[in-house]
């Protein structure tokens, strides 16, 4: 058989290319997947924030409005971080201008059950 042209027709450069697809297709799949996975960490994080300024809220006696823009500060910003070192210290700091008596570990305490309802939270929206 005579091919005029240059190319021949090849069954291997037919897989080489459908394998190319296939390795772009997973890459983009897991790149959306890391995306995804983030996101979720951030809306967690920013719950569970926003769950320990309503909770220190209360023991701060502010009312429901105050409650809520309290809490509001708390979510994003350098407080998303997974330690929550910056809450604790700014809650802290808030029950010690206003003479609550509470400890760091008791705030700590505090923010690990608020990962934990966040999570259960946005896990199942």
């Amino acid at each position: 058989m005579f091919y005029i042209c240059n190319t021949i027709p090849d069954e291997n450069n037919k897989k080489k290319e459908g394998f190319l697809n296939i390795l772009t297709i997973r890459e983009k799949a897991l790149e959306a997947k890391f995306h995804h996975e983030k996101l979720i960490e951030y809306k967690i994080l920013a719950r569970r924030n926003h769950l320990l300024g309503l909770w220190a809220a209360h023991y701060l006696h502010y009312a429901h409005e105050q409650a809520e823009a309290y809490a509001r500060l708390f979510v994003g910003g350098v407080y998303a971080t997974f330690e929550g070192h910056a809450i604790v210290m700014q809650i802290k700091q808030d029950f010690s201008q206003h003479t609550v008596d509470m400890s760091e570990h008791r705030i700590r305490r505090q923010l690990y059950y608020c990962h934990q309802d966040a999570s259960e939270q946005i896990l199942k929206e």
